[in-house]
C-alpha cells in the first residue's frame, strides 16, 4: 500500500476513533479544528530566493509590434545588464500573418565570451484566428547564454513582405550576478 494511502487511512481511522471514544459526533469534532489561511499580499510578501545560488535573479522580456506592409522581418532587442550573465531557458514567438504567409525562421542572437551566436528555431503554423490571419508559432525550452553589456535580439522573418500582421516575442530565464556567481 502506498504511503499516502496509508497516511490517509490512518488519519480517517484516528478521527473516527477519537469521535467515538470522546462521545462527540464527527461534525462537532471537525468544527473544533482550527483552520489556517495564508495570504501573501504586497504588504506581506514572502521573499523567494535560491539559498544555494544567491547571485541568481529571475529575468523576463516580452514585446509585441506590427509587421507593416513591406516588412519582411521584425527584430526586438534588449541589453543584458553589466556585471551579469543572462541564462535564457524559454523562448516563445508568434505572429498573425495574412493567410498566404508563414514565419520562415525565428532567430535568437546572443554574444558569449566574445563570440556572436545565432540560435535558429523552426516555426509551425497553427490555423487562423477569427480575423482570418494565420498563426505561426515558435516555442522552445533552450539554455542560451549572453554576457553582460551585450545585445540579445529576437528576430522573425515571414515568407512575403506584403500585407500587415503582428509579432510577439518573449523570453524567460535568470541573470547571474558575476560578483557572486560564476560567469566564466
Amino acid at each position: 500500500m502506498s504511503r499516502k494511502l496509508m497516511a490517509t487511512a490512518f488519519l480517517v481511522t484516528g478521527t473516527l476513533f477519537a469521535a467515538s471514544v470522546f462521545g462527540g459526533d464527527l461534525t462537532t469534532l471537525v468544527q473544533k479544528i482550527p483552520a489556517m489561511l495564508v495570504i501573501n499580499d504586497d504588504a506581506h510578501a514572502v521573499p523567494v530566493r535560491d539559498l544555494d545560488d544567491p547571485g541568481r535573479h529571475a529575468f523576463v522580456f516580452s514585446e509585441s509590434d506590427a509587421f507593416k506592409d513591406g516588412d519582411l522581418s521584425r527584430t526586438f532587442q534588449f541589453t543584458v545588464p553589466e556585471g551579469k550573465r543572462l541564462v535564457l531557458e524559454a523562448v516563445s514567438m508568434h505572429a498573425f500573418l495574412p493567410e498566404d504567409q508563414t514565419l520562415t525562421i525565428a532567430l535568437v542572437r546572443t554574444r558569449v565570451n566574445e563570440q556572436n551566436l545565432g540560435h535558429s528555431m523552426g516555426p509551425t503554423s497553427h490555423g487562423k484566428n477569427p480575423g482570418g490571419l494565420l498563426l505561426s508559432l515558435v516555442s522552445a525550452e533552450r539554455t542560451l547564454y549572453a554576457d553582460g553589456g551585450t545585445e540579445v535580439s529576437l528576430t522573425a522573418q515571414r515568407s512575403a513582405d506584403d500585407g500587415s500582421g503582428t509579432f510577439s516575442a518573449s523570453v524567460s530565464g535568470h541573470l547571474i550576478d558575476c560578483e557572486v556567481g560564476v560567469c566564466e
